[in-house]
């Protein structure tokens, strides 16, 4: 019998992260752990990814793409920022 992404690992991860699997993603790159449309575009498809602001020069920069991705997804699809 072959096991779906959607059963493995712990379902209170996917509950307490609101995600359909238990999967998270980022990528290591010049401007942030993963881009806002990554993050965006993984919180869409509800699994979870991690912005970050390592590279980004002022916190009000950082602060209008945190923005942006809370706009995008509202406040029941999951993301998180480093």
């Amino acid at each position: 019998m072959a096991n779906s992404p959607k059963s493995l690992g712990n379902p209170l991860f996917q509950s307490r992260y609101r995600c359909k699997s238990n999967y998270m993603a980022g990528s290591m790159a010049q401007g942030g752990v993963a881009s806002e449309a990554m993050v965006i575009s993984m919180g869409e498809a509800e699994l979870l990814s991690f912005f970050g602001s390592a590279g980004l020069d002022g916190g009000d920069r950082v602060a209008s793409h945190i923005q942006n991705i809370q706009s995008a997804l509202g406040p029941h699809k999951p993301m998180a920022c480093a």
